[in-house]
């Protein structure tokens, strides 16, 4: 245990006020919904679960809003860490149940009100179980992970790096596949990516003259032909990479005005993190050659940078066995998901694996304003965590 027990946020014993109901606090948890870096009352309900649960010991405020729930077994042996995520995304929500987001425009579009339940519910076990382990279990509740900011504020906390965990394991429930089957795979789950930003400068004018302006109208055309061929343009590399133009903005609503600034944003993806660095470095070129031939001014910025996930070798064969030993149905996709997660900043310093949980062929897809994670998913959730934590531990 750590030797201040106020600077853990320390709770005491506390028996049950209400019996577990997972379907419940995953709904409530779905109800209050908040933006990457604002999770005052999800994080603040999970502590009140938490010690409800009888939860002895909570490191609170972790890099923000983060949060991990301490369960030491008090015998020698490996420390695991179960990651789950707090935020939910500006996405007004399109469904009718009685438990819509009372938040305007931000909801769970992603089912982190579905892995937060996970958590709870391993909570839920390890409170009579911990003394059959042997070592300690860490649940962290990590906030802004849509934003690849929560991960890396967590890592560069001391009161994390005290911790030591030798594994770290975190889940993503995945449209599209079998409900409750288990997404594997070695090496590279899911790709890097970074969000760019091209802000050009020349001239307004008169839309009756435009020949005494500068517009950025063609040097905004040329850079988004350019990135959509960026890829191919960069050799010596064998797997996918992607750039996605994700918003354009052209001077404003005018119609007496020619346009003096403009706006291309992207987002690069790779399944590598020096080849996207590459990617960034070579679109900035661009940026830079079309403006110079057009007479304008650019400034590049770079967003919401998130590394590849990629599977430890050691900690992938943890999860396998964890896998085979729940009998549900395995599935190891060819090819990596072209969607990011933060959880690949704990991977460059931890060993650590991720994996799907299949949430149902006809399911939304995440980010959908009509997605809601399936409650039925949560036991199986839980049900592979517990597996890990009996054979590491």
């Amino acid at each position: 245990m750590l030797d201040d027990d106020r600077s853990a946020g320390f709770c005491p014993v506390m028996e049950n006020k209400r019996k577990f109901d997972a379907r419940t606090i995953r709904r409530e948890l779905h109800e209050l919904a908040e933006l990457s870096g604002k999770e005052t009352k999800t994080t603040s309900y999970i502590q009140e679960r938490l010690i409800e649960l009888g939860c002895r010991e909570i490191i609170s405020d972790l890099g923000g809003k983060s949060l991990i729930a301490v369960y030491d077994s008090g015998k020698a042996g490996s420390n695991v860490m179960l990651r789950a995520e707090l935020d939910a995304l500006p996405i007004q929500e399109e469904n009718e149940f009685s438990y819509i987001s009372k938040t305007p425009e931000v909801s769970h579009k992603c089912g982190h009100d579905g892995h937060m339940a996970i958590l709870l519910a391993v909570a839920d076990w390890l409170n009579a179980n911990i003394s059959k382990l042997q070592g300690r279990v860490y649940l962290l509740f990590q906030a802004a992970e849509e934003t690849a900011e929560g991960a890396r504020a967590v890592i560069q906390e001391k009161r994390f790096q005290e911790l030591k965990p030798d594994y770290i394991f975190a889940l993503h429930n995945l449209p599209g596949f079998a409900r409750h089957s288990l997404i594997l795979r070695k090496g590279v789950f899911a790709a890097a990516s970074m969000g760019m930003k091209f802000r050009f400068t020349g001239r307004t004018s008169h839309a009756g003259h435009p020949e005494n302006g500068i517009s950025p109208l063609d040097a905004m055309q040329s850079l988004v032909t350019g990135l959509g061929t960026l890829s191919q343009r960069i050799s010596g590399f064998d797997e996918p990479s992607l750039v996605t133009i994700i918003h354009l903005k052209l001077g404003e609503e005018a119609f007496g005005t020619s346009p003096g600034k403009g706006v291309v944003m992207a987002t690069l993806r790779s399944a590598d993190d020096e080849h996207l660095q590459l990617m960034a470095r070579s679109a900035e070129e661009l940026a830079e050659g079309f403006a110079e031939i057009y007479g304008l001014k650019i400034a590049v910025e770079r967003v919401e940078e998130f590394a590849a996930t990629v599977n430890n070798a050691e900690a992938y064969d943890h999860l396998e066995r964890a896998a085979l030993k729940s009998g549900l149905e395995m599935i190891m996709p060819e090819k990596l998901f072209s969607w990011s997660e933060d959880f690949s900043y704990y991977g460059r310093e931890y060993k650590t694996a991720f994996w799907g949980l299949g949430s149902g062929k006809a399911q939304p897809q995440l980010h959908n304003p009509d997605y809601d994670f399936p409650d039925e998913l949560i036991e199986s959730g839980k049900e592979i965590f517990i597996r890990l934590l009996e054979e590491i531990l």
